[in-house]
């Protein structure tokens, strides 16, 4: 059973929740790039500095 087939049984509602959560869950991810990067960053500071 693929995605597509999922979707097409879910109601508008639980369709519109879907969306919603997967949005939130694509937010969190870029938000975890960005903070992996900045300590990243951060701790190459620190090794230089030593």
């Amino acid at each position: 059973m693929g995605y597509r087939s999922i979707l097409a049984r879910l109601t508008a509602v639980e369709r519109v929740a879907l969306v919603g959560a997967r949005h939130q869950l694509r937010r969190f991810g870029v938000l975890l790039r960005e903070a992996a990067a900045i300590a990243f960053a951060m701790r190459c500071k620190v090794i230089d500095r030593r």
